[in-house]
């Protein structure tokens, strides 16, 4: 096996003899088959890499809130302030339902998803509500698994917090709609 070398460091391997196969500046070196790219040599000896530093304890957090924004913004539509569309329309489609659903003061937030799902104006107030609990169902399910992980990244030992971090973001990456 051969390695070569690029500033101290394994670039590529192969098992050819380089001689004759590649450019004469290219500085290769006989290795054993343990070496691998990336490895370091300092003129006589290879050597693997030093561990990458731990990331902090802050940092696998943050790994965690912007999963859980992921999960939560795989359940609604995108765009800007659809989530507080979503809240408006439920809160019309709950009062109109609570007064009775009057014929006359269908809210518009109900009508138009009435109209465009081509059903009646109290199914659409109910699938309106009924999609408002669903979606509470999924934030209090982020919330709780967002939160959990965080502290169990508090309570980790620096050995294994990189670990527990990965295994909340993959419960949140793992959340999508039914």
């Amino acid at each position: 096996m051969w390695a070569l070398i690029q500033n101290g460091t394994v670039a590529e391997i192969t098992d050819m003899d380089p001689v004759g196969r590649y450019h004469p500046a290219l500085h290769w070196e006989p290795c054993s088959s343990d070496v691998s790219e990336g490895w370091n040599w300092d003129g006589e000896v290879f050597s693997p890499p030093a561990p990458p530093e731990p990331r902090s304890r802050e940092l696998l957090k943050a790994d965690i809130d912007r999963a859980a924004g992921r999960a939560r913004a795989r359940f609604v539509s995108p765009g800007d302030l659809v989530e507080q569309e979503y809240r408006e329309a439920e809160h019309a489609a709950q009062q109109w339902q609570d007064a009775g659903e009057p014929s006359d003061a269908v809210p518009p937030e109900v009508q138009v998803w009435a109209d465009a799902a081509g059903i009646s104006a109290s199914a659409a107030a109910q699938d309106i509500i009924q999609t408002g609990q669903s979606w509470r169902g999924v934030l209090s399910q982020v919330r709780g698994i967002r939160l959990q992980g965080k502290a169990a990244v508090d309570a980790a030992t620096d050995a294994d917090a990189e670990a527990v971090a990965q295994g909340y973001v993959d419960q949140l990456n793992a959340l999508v709609p039914a």
